[in-house]
This record gives structure tokens, sequence and C-alpha cells, in this order.
């Protein structure tokens, strides 16, 4: 059987857990293909400030993927940073291995359930115009463009070999309505499922 079945039915038969990152398991992002451990140390101690959430997909005690939730909307990479109202995900990461078996849905639903709960009627991403993927994902979800034009986004990361990157983009924001989790596909179909 191939590898990549073998893995899907694997992890169809196993539970992923989303819940927000606890102190405790900062250790474990050494494993995590995304990100340095200072910045896992930053976002939590803005989720512990009450600025974000940092939720966490765990297979077992592994990190598989991460989205923030980040109750002030905003992108601070923008030129001119860009400031919005609305809660907003970032940072959505799925570890190559657990891709396209459902982790980043996911976490959106968490994301979305949470926001909802806090009163919050719609939530808001940016996307990159390029990335075809991440635009399918969310349009299956209900995310729609807000309209409002392009900008550019920039900055630098550190990548796992140590090396200091430079990067950009131009991005695009979209809004989704919450109340309902789900959207119609695109021959009209429902593909609601009413928040608790």
């Amino acid at each position: 059987m191939h590898a990549r079945l073998q893995l899907t039915i694997l992890l169809l038969m196993m539970t992923i857990d989303i819940r927000p990152l606890e102190e405790t398991e900062l250790h474990r992002f050494h494993f995590f293909p995304f990100g340095t451990m200072e910045t896992h140390r930053r976002r939590f101690g803005l989720q512990q400030v009450g600025k974000l959430v940092f939720l966490v997909a765990w297979w077992e005690d592994l990190p598989v993927g991460q989205v923030l939730l980040n109750w002030m909307g905003g992108d601070s990479s923008g030129g001119p940073p860009q400031i919005r109202e609305l809660p907003e995900v970032s940072s959505l990461f799925v570890s190559k291995s657990y891709r396209r078996i459902g982790v980043a849905s996911q976490l959106l639903d968490v994301a979305e359930h949470m926001t909802y709960a806090h009163g919050h009627d719609q939530i808001g991403l940016c996307v990159a115009e390029t990335n075809r993927g991440a635009q399918r994902l969310y349009i299956q979800r209900g995310y729609r463009d807000r309209g409002w034009p392009p900008y550019l986004a920039s900055g630098s990361y550190v990548a796992q070999s140590g090396e200091r990157r430079n990067w950009e983009e131009m991005r695009v924001y979209w809004v989704k309505a919450l109340g309902e989790v789900g959207s119609k596909t695109d021959n009209g179909d429902e593909k609601k499922q009413a928040v608790d």
C-alpha cells in the first residue's frame, strides 16, 4: 500500500486534539517545522495577556498544526500596518505529513466557534494573492474577499537552519459571517452546521 495512503488511513483512525497551548507544552515545539522557539514563546505570552489564542492541533504529544486567533485584527507586517476591528485567524500551518486530511479545517472550526462564543458575528483573515490552495479552503468555508485593495506585507524570519530570511507578499483581506459555521458549495448545496 502506498505510504501516503497508509498514513491517511492511520490519521483517520486517530484523534486530533485541538486546544490552546499550555506553558508545559512549549518544549514540544522543538519538533514543529514552523517558527522558532522564540516565536512560539512570544505568541504564548500574547495568549497569556488575552490578546490571542494560540490553538494547536495535537496528535498524541506531537504538535501537527497551529492557528492564531487574534482578538483584535490587523497586520503589523503590512505597509502601512493594517488595523481592523474584527477578530482574525493568522499563521495557519499544518505539518506536511498531516495535510489534506482535515486538520486545517478542524483548527478553523475551533477558532470560528470560539469567536462566535465570544459574541462576534464575523471573523477575518489575510491571504496571499498567490496562495490559491489556501483561497480554495477559505472559499469552501464561507470566507469572501472584503473588496479592499491588496496590500504589501513583508518581514523577516529565522529559518530552522538559523539563517535570517526576508519575505514579502501581496495580501487580500477576507471575512466570514458567523452564526452558522460552513457555507454553500458552488453548486448551491448546503454545508451548514448551527453553532451551539
